[in-house]
């Protein structure tokens, strides 16, 4: 009798034991989340997602605030302008005339598709532009990627804002434009 009380015991031990690791299994065997002071697993996740959907990818200049009114853009159609956000913070770009390097970074502002965002432009080789036109379309461009402070996600697009929320650059996403 002993040998088939110890089997009962047993067997009931594990089936506790089954169903905890079940439990685990079906729980995806997480940890508790730890909050940071300065960013929650939230935020992390968020940011992680936002550089993902920036990062390795050739954004085309699809329309830019001139500081007086917002010009779109038919990227193919006159401007080759783009922006290649780096997973490391950095950056590449071209105005269509002159080609730039820089650095960028983007956190979560807590309402979804919104970001505080910053681009700094360094090295923009100086190949004269053709006209008054293009070199206004130029400078125009380099002022307002380093004037954004915001960040908004759109289907295939992002819009780079100004401290009022004004556009001040529109990049669209291709997924058939090669790189280079």
């Amino acid at each position: 009798m002993k040998t088939i009380r110890v089997y009962t015991i047993s067997a009931r031990i594990s089936a506790q034991l089954l169903a905890f690791c079940m439990l685990l299994v079906f729980t995806g065997c997480t940890s508790p989340i730890k909050k940071s002071s300065s960013h929650s697993a939230v935020t992390d996740k968020s940011r992680t997602t936002i550089q993902s959907l920036l990062s390795e990818k050739k954004w085309l200049l699809a329309g830019y605030n001139t500081g007086t009114v917002y010009v779109p853009l038919e990227p193919d159609h006159g401007s080759t302008a783009w922006i290649l956000f780096r997973s490391d913070g950095k950056l590449n770009g071209s105005t269509g005339m002159n080609t730039f390097t820089g650095a960028w970074s983007v956190k979560t502002t807590g309402t979804e598709g919104l970001y505080t965002f910053a681009v700094t432009i360094q090295n923009l080789t100086k190949k004269a532009p053709p006209n008054e036109i293009a070199a206004k379309f130029e400078k125009d461009i380099i002022r307002q990627f380093e004037a954004a402070s915001r960040l908004k996600t759109r289907k295939d697009s992002i819009l780079l804002l100004g401290g009022q929320n004004e556009t001040l650059i529109e990049c669209i996403y291709r997924e058939s434009e090669v790189l280079f």
